[in-house]
């Protein structure tokens, strides 16, 4: 039981953004500057012992990514622009993208699936405490979505196209 008094406990947020892609993202750094501006660095820095990612792999991430995933690159650049750095060296497009198995974020659309239902998931290997926001994201023209977003960006990234 000692243990459990010793913990320091953890707070949760809600965010909640609205507006186009681009919109959302910027909301997401307004909100981290004005309530977690320590954490910026994090997010535009390259990963410990890495550089960043030259821009010619970070244009090729995001155009792939957007195949995939429609709006995310949008959201990243409104981020970017609310931060003041390039949308290159936002963190996701070195961390959330790998050419090796690694935990990470899966999907499976539903012409995938014997029971026609789409699925996500995330492997939960860091720290309980990296999720901290629960997002409400509502993108104009997109399913509402309400989930925990890791990199602070992309939980609009489960409207796929099929």
């Amino acid at each position: 039981m000692k243990e459990i008094e010793n913990k320091e406990p953890m707070i949760f947020d809600i965010h909640v953004a609205e507006g186009s892609h681009y919109e959302v993202g910027k909301q997401r750094a307004i909100t981290m500057k004005e309530h977690y501006s320590e954490d910026i660095p994090y997010f535009i820095s390259p990963m410990e012992g890495q550089s960043y990612i030259s821009a010619l792999t970070a244009r090729k991430r995001m155009i792939s990514i957007d195949k995939i995933c429609p709006g995310f690159v949008d959201e990243i650049h409104g981020f970017a622009d609310e931060i003041g750095i390039e949308p290159e060296k936002i963190i996701c497009f070195a961390n959330s993208y790998h050419n090796s198995p690694h935990c990470c974020q899966f999907a499976v659309l539903p012409s995938n699936t014997i029971d026609g239902h789409f699925y996500v998931g995330r492997s939960y290997e860091y720290f309980v405490r990296d999720e901290r926001s629960l997002c409400v994201t509502r993108v104009t023209g997109k399913p509402k979505l309400i989930g925990f977003s890791l990199q602070n960006a992309g939980i609009t990234q489960i409207t796929f196209k099929s």
